[in-house]
């Protein structure tokens, strides 16, 4: 099984806009007239290198878990749990791409080819496929530009 190819994901969400009636639309709408009248909430008041700093702190504990092959693995179930590989790549990417900690670049690279690999495979751990895509592609899109030809080429 290949990963899926970008022309292949317009090509689905084409096909998606192209039904008339959407399927949802009710749905949404639904969901949007709730919304309506709702306050936001407060902003927090903390500052982007807090975030950042709080970010740095957790990947940096589970960093140590980081098996040779990029997977993290959890340090009580000594296994692989659900889609901690690919959030892990992504909040590493964050870091690597901000220049908060560009040491991560490497463990934030082989955890992006794990978890590349375990979608393409359809092995991710506990079937939790589903949840793999948007982390891999926050990794992808933030080491994309730091990342060599070859390497960009093979995610």
């Amino acid at each position: 099984m290949h990963p899926p190819r970008l022309w292949l994901l317009v090509a689905a969400a084409t096909f998606v806009r192209a039904l008339n009636p959407w399927p949802l639309e009710s749905t949404v709408e639904l969901a949007r007239q709730n919304a309506e009248g709702l306050s936001l909430a407060r902003p927090t008041g903390l500052s982007r290198s807090s975030y950042l700093e709080t970010i740095n702190g957790i990947v940096g504990f589970f960093t140590q878990f980081q098996a040779a092959n990029g997977s993290i693995i959890d340090p009580y179930a000594h296994e692989e749990i659900q889609y901690a590989t690919p959030t892990y790549a992504s909040a590493t990417s964050l870091l690597v791409s901000t220049g908060y900690n560009t040491s991560l670049f490497e463990p934030s690279a082989l955890a992006l080819d794990s978890a590349l690999s375990q979608l393409s495979n359809g092995t991710a751990p506990q079937g939790h496929t589903n949840f793999f895509m948007f982390p891999i592609m926050m990794a992808f899109w933030n080491l994309k530009p730091l990342a060599d030809a070859g390497r960009v080429a093979q995610w």
